[in-house]
């Protein structure tokens, strides 16, 4: 009875090292082994039954826009294209784990055509549709299923305003088309119709005064005398075909109605308002109107305007002449990945997110990251993804026609399963109780044009990320930086310094023009707790007038002091890495800036060198302005900017001439920070 009753009544923290610590999993009670298995215990904190943190979908598709929203995180994938939105890993842990909430709206209607002493319906908006529980149309929820079966998405196009001349004229000449989201058979999904075409004040016949029907209808025409008849149409009806919620409203009738909205009908002509559309917040945590109709009339002081892209707005009525074109569609499906309630973590600190069985923080600010003291073990093994800053790439002076080079990638380490084993870190654990400082770099700022001389031309390079134990200095065996990208090079008459790139965790590229120019040398600063590279070179200068690419993490710019003729170099590649819970490209040098078409041997154009993994793209230099300036590195990402095209001659964008000191090398992307640990 003595050693049944110790069995028994064992349940305090006695450690593995104890010989009987076998039946629980803490101190081998029996006690324990009711705690820890009906309680799920963690350490010293008891759960209820069947408590545990909700594992989040991961699925691909759309532009991925991760955000905040009250204590929830929201992924969001955005369509303004058609594509595939593919399960990869159901949620679970939530009944609402296997859903997703939608929108999906249709084409906008385009407006129809008006004469001198005529008006002309708007067209009405495209069909709006959600799941979105808190919003006043919010239909069902939509479950999905994992598996080899990629969802459909559809956007719809806007509709064609109808012509000034001729027999189309509007009405159902100008309807959108619908949107869909769902699987390959679309009586299954979720359908949202295009815009109803607005009525014609034009025409020789009557019918071309009607409005259309759609998802919002079209607003109705007015045909005056001498244009074949007189009367008013008729406006179009909303919510065709029909849905509960209803997808839309009617347009506005009279001579000259406005079309129909999500939000409301269409105004009554003449010279009908907008239908008001539907605000939403769904792509991001602010709020964005969609499905608003198109003016009626002759407004001759309203916006007259096309719908706005990727809205399914409707296009504004005209005076005199061809009416404006519907907005095209979106389609957007978000699920929730994390919440700000850490009570289902293990540590603090960044955005907490779950996925595939871990716990993700992601850091794109600074911040600390903690385990608290209750956490058993006293130490946690984490996978971590540090990347520094971009660099920003160089811009060329005025009157040059030389392109610049592109930003190295901010450094980056890791011990994350997805990086090839060559350059993978090795186990990282944290100690509980610690706090452990996280520090987000910032990219460069790409390089200024203008006539000015020195390094002002010059990329600057991005700052470095760090997560290390608070009190522990640089270099330090549990001190993880990756250092920010080198700058891009720029070239500024016989400044030879000015023209390399700059060293960095990646270097920036050489810039075109004189003299070889050299890209920056990458892996700096150096590291002797860390034997493996966090980044390459930049490219150097070609044979003639090619500019270097900025490096990146697993190639540096690459071939780029052989470069043929006068092309750029690309920027070097980085690495796609799945830590986030989705896959991302990661640390991308940026492309180089294209030379002058007067510089290529056929007269140009030239394009700008490519660039990955969050690099920007350098600038082309055809002669057509805007395309003299670098693309951004993607923030989050420690992209390099893409180098400067040439600008010359003397170029007018936006009403700023490129001698007036603006930005023409893209600016490096910000880095980030990750931690993650088995949920």
């Amino acid at each position: 009875m003595g050693y049944l009753g110790r069995r028994i009544g064992k349940s305090q923290d006695v450690g593995s090292s104890n010989p009987g610590a076998a039946d629980g999993a803490v101190g081998g009670g029996i006690l324990d082994l009711f705690a820890n298995g009906y309680f799920e215990r963690q350490g010293n904190i008891n759960r209820s039954p069947g408590a545990g943190a909700t594992l989040a979908m991961t699925a691909t598709g759309g532009t991925i826009s991760d955000y905040t929203e009250g204590s929830a995180v929201y992924r969001a994938h955005i369509f303004t294209d058609s594509g595939t939105f593919t399960v990869t890993q159901l949620g679970q842990g939530s009944d609402t784990a296997e859903a997703v909430e939608y929108l999906v709206v249709g084409g906008g209607g385009g407006a129809g055509s008006s004469a001198t002493s005529d008006r002309s319906g708007g067209g009405g908006a495209g069909g709006f549709r959600t799941s979105v529980q808190t919003h006043p149309l919010a239909g069902g929820r939509f479950e999905i299923t994992a598996g080899p079966t990629a969802y459909v998405v559809t956007v719809g196009a806007g509709g064609a305003g109808g012509t000034g001349t001729g027999p189309k004229s509007g009405g159902s000449n100008g309807n959108g088309t619908d949107s869909y989201f769902g699987p390959p058979s679309p009586p299954q999904g979720i359908t949202a119709t295009g815009g109803g075409g607005g009525g014609s004040g034009h025409g020789t016949t009557a019918v071309i005064q009607n409005g259309a029907d759609g998802g919002s209808g079209g607003g109705a025409g007015y045909l005056g005398p001498g244009g074949g008849g007189s009367g008013n149409g008729s406006a179009g009806s909303g919510n065709t075909p029909p849905f509960s919620p209803a997808q839309g409203t009617g347009g506005g009738t009279g001579q000259g109605g406005g079309g129909g909205g999500a939000g409301g009908a269409g105004g009554n002509g003449p010279n009908g308002d907008a239908g008001a559309g539907s605000p939403i917040a769904i792509e991001s945590s602010t709020a964005k109107t969609y499905a608003a109709g198109g003016h009626g009339g002759d407004p001759t002081t309203a916006s007259d305007a096309h719908g706005v892209y990727a809205t399914g707005e409707g296009g504004d009525a005209v005076f005199n002449g061809t009416g404006k074109s519907g907005g095209s569609g979106i389609v957007v499906i978000r699920y929730q990945i994390g919440t700000t309630d850490t009570s289902d973590a293990k540590a603090t600190g960044g955005a907490i997110s779950f996925a595939g069985g871990k716990t993700i923080h992601v850091f794109n600010t600074s911040g600390t990251f903690n385990a608290p003291s209750p956490l058993n073990p006293t130490s946690l093994a984490v996978e971590y993804l540090v990347v520094g800053g971009g660099g920003g790439a160089g811009g060329g002076p005025f009157g040059s026609a030389d392109g610049t080079g592109g930003g190295g990638a901010g450094g980056l380490r890791t011990n994350h399963p997805d990086c090839p084993s060559p350059l993978r870190g090795g186990a990282y654990s944290v100690s509980v109780g610690v706090d452990y400082t996280v520090t987000v770099g910032a990219g460069g700022l790409g390089g200024y044009n203008g006539p000015s001389s020195g390094s002002v031309n010059r990329g600057t390079p991005g700052s470095a990320s760090n997560l290390h134990p608070h009190s522990q200095p640089f270099p330090h065996t549990d001190y993880i930086r990756g250092s920010g990208g080198g700058g891009g090079g720029s070239y500024q008459g016989s400044d030879a310094a000015n023209r390399a790139g700059q060293t960095g965790g990646s270097g920036g590229g050489g810039s075109a023009g004189g003299p070889t120019a050299v890209g920056g040398a990458g892996n700096k600063p150096d590291d002797p707790n860390w034997p493996i590279a966090q980044g390459n070179p930049g490219g150097d200068r070609g044979p003639n007038f090619g500019s270097g690419g900025g490096g990146g993490f697993t190639v540096g710019g690459p071939n780029v002091n052989a470069a043929t003729n006068n092309n750029p170099g690309p920027g070097g590649a980085g690495v796609n890495l799945g830590i986030s819970g989705s896959t991302v490209g990661y640390a991308g040098g940026g492309g180089g800036g294209a030379v002058g078409p007067y510089r290529n041997p056929d007269g140009g154009p030239h394009e700008g060198g490519p660039a990955t993994h969050g690099g920007g793209a350098g600038a082309d230099a055809d002669g057509t302005a805007p395309t003299y300036f670098g693309e951004d590195g993607t923030q989050g990402t420690g992209g390099g900017g893409g180098g400067g095209g040439a600008n010359h001659p003397t170029v007018t964008i936006s009403g700023i001439s490129n001698e007036d000191g603006q930005h023409l090398g893209g600016n490096g992307g910000s880095g980030i920070v990750i931690i993650a640990y088995p949920t």
